[in-house]
């Protein structure tokens, strides 16, 4: 049994897991497009009328996005925000 299928098998481990899996994959994918995009943070910021503080605290994955700031975000750098749900992410050894 690896170390993932031993941590999820914890009380709120595979909560925990799966909570810090989303968090840091949307903030990595938001860094990519503010890059692809030249935009800056500060500017990003002033659109969604949070601090620049409370921003890089959402995009360092240290802080929780709403899916209506998930929604602004993708308004602000022009680009459209798909969600998907359903794929197992660990293998349940029986």
């Amino acid at each position: 049994m690896g170390i993932l299928n031993s941590f999820v098998e914890l009380p709120g481990g595979r909560e925990m897991l799966n909570q810090e899996h989303l968090i840091t994959s949307v903030a990595e994918r938001l860094l990519e497009v503010i890059e692809e995009k030249g935009v800056s943070q500060k500017y990003l910021a002033k659109k969604l009328k949070v601090s620049p503080s409370r921003l890089s605290k959402m995009l360092s994955g240290n802080s929780n996005i709403t899916l209506k700031t998930l929604a602004d975000l993708g308004t602000a750098l022009d680009v459209q925000v798909h969600c998907s749900i359903g794929n197992e992410l660990f293998s349940r050894q029986r």
